[in-house]
């Protein structure tokens, strides 16, 4: 992938601050480009095979936005809409990038299938969805393998501390531990 629009300098910061690291979280307000920061992101650690995990409203925009802010980013498939059989042969067809929203990301067959993809770096957008660890979604979000982690957020603390322990266990679980329970009472 090779973005192609210019970073604002707030952004760049952000790609600059995060070189040698391999977990990032991109907290910014909305309307501050934290979509471009996390292309940028994927450019420099020169990722092949991306996972980008959103709300169903927003999985369009993103691959939009690849469009108009990227080149040579491989094939993209939308996992959003349809049967289950359907978003499924969408990843028979082992793309490089794959956007799917919360809700299908968890589901038994799909989520077998994205583990068996190795992707080499996922997003979380809208990261305080990843709710503390009882959560179905967040369980098997936290599961998934890659080199590369980007969470990102215009939220960050939305209702609780909780919020925040479901985004570092996906981040990197030895920030604050992988037992919510240790983290309820600490913090």
């Amino acid at each position: 992938m090779k973005v192609i629009t210019p970073l604002w300098e707030l952004q760049q910061e952000a790609v600059d601050f995060s070189v040698g690291k391999h977990q990032v979280a991109l907290f910014m307000h909305m309307g501050t480009g934290k979509t471009l920061t996390a292309f940028s992101l994927m450019e420099r650690w020169n990722s092949k095979k991306v996972l980008i995990i959103c709300p169903k409203t927003v999985g369009g925009i993103w691959k939009e936005q690849l469009k108009q802010h990227t080149i040579d980013f491989g094939s993209v498939v939308l996992v959003t809409d349809g049967t289950k059989n359907k978003r499924l042969k969408k990843l028979d067809e082992n793309p490089d990038i794959v956007i799917i929203n919360y809700e299908s990301a968890w589901r038994k067959e799909i989520y077998k299938q994205l583990r068996a993809l190795k992707f080499d770096t996922i997003v979380v957008d809208e990261s305080h969805r990843i709710k503390g660890g009882k959560a179905k979604s967040s369980k098997a979000i936290g599961l998934l393998k890659s080199n590369n982690r980007i969470i990102m957020t215009g939220t960050f603390t939305p209702n609780s501390r909780l919020d925040i322990f479901g985004q570092f266990r996906f981040l990197n679980p030895d920030v604050f531990g992988k037992s919510e329970y240790y983290f309820k009472n600490r913090y």
